[in-house]
């Protein structure tokens, strides 16, 4: 029997909401495929990539990051070193001027839960800003889908409340969040089609005491449910979560019999434990 871990963030414990077997794949046996997803990969570097220019908004220094770092798949078309260049540039361009104050970048944290004595909360917050006198969590994501609902994820949002808990546990008085999206799509390259797209966006959510008691407290829940998996050994499918958005990764061994599992993991996937630290949701 494994033991549940004292430490979560982010990801391990939404995706013990997604499915508890994915969560036990990843998290638990460490299960990564042998080739990143490129989807993945590529938020990733356009993440680092913004990271450096918010430094000193250096249009060079952070494209030169992007196009040393990114390796590209010949499978996917959206997601090509021509389109990151031309997404960057359209941010850059878009938000040089814009009035934040950057205030703290890559904030990593590690903090007790109140509502789970003996368990913190560890990760790493993409920056936090001061704008208007305010503190505010700043975050960017890459989306092949930024439509009229996109936005609709900022509230409730299990990622940014959590790190509005951390940041205000180490004395950063939160009042919300900013979420940017970057669309990628091959048109951001075609001239014609870039004019008809909306490749940039931005909103705004509060965060306040309640929303960070709520979270608490689903919290709370999320890590009894997850001590039960541990102590029983029962990992659960949630089956309906197989295939939203992009095929999960592990369906292809637990669409398998049971003892051929192994099997599968041995030839299809690599063994990384899981290092929240290392990894940044994109």
């Amino acid at each position: 029997m494994s033991t549940m871990p004292k430490r979560v963030d982010y990801t391990s414990l939404s995706t013990f909401l997604v499915c508890r077997k994915k969560y036990y794949w990843r998290i638990v046996r460490g299960l990564v495929g042998k080739k990143p997803p490129t989807a993945a990969e590529f938020g990733k570097v356009i993440h680092t990539a913004l990271d450096v220019w918010y430094k000193d908004k250096d249009d060079e220094a952070a494209l030169t990051t992007f196009t040393s770092t990114f390796k590209e798949d010949p499978e996917d078309e959206k997601r090509t070193i021509p389109i990151g260049i031309k997404l960057l540039n359209l941010y850059f361009n878009k938000y040089r001027d814009q009035r934040l104050e950057m205030v703290a970048s890559e904030l990593q944290f590690d903090v007790p839960i109140p509502s789970t004595p003996g368990t913190s909360l560890i990760g790493r917050i993409d920056k936090v800003v001061k704008w208007e006198d305010a503190y505010w969590i700043l975050d960017h994501k890459t989306t092949s889908a930024l439509g009229s609902t996109y936005f609709y994820k900022i509230k409730p949002n299990m990622q940014f409340d959590g790190y509005a808990f951390a940041a205000r546990t180490l004395g950063y008085p939160i009042v919300g969040a900013i979420l940017d999206a970057l669309l990628v799509a091959k048109g951001l390259i075609v001239p014609a089609q870039l004019a008809k797209l909306q490749p940039l966006g931005r909103d705004y959510s509060a965060i306040e005491d309640e929303d960070i008691n709520r979270y608490l407290t689903n919290v709370s829940y999320i890590l009894s449910d997850m001590q039960s998996c541990y102590e029983s050994g029962n990992w659960y499918e949630n089956t309906e979560s197989c295939c939203d958005f992009v095929e999960c990764p592990y369906r292809r061994i637990c669409k398998e019999k049971k003892d051929l599992h192994d099997r599968i993991a041995e030839m299809d996937f690599k063994v990384e434990p899981w290092s929240p630290l290392r990894e940044v949701p994109a």
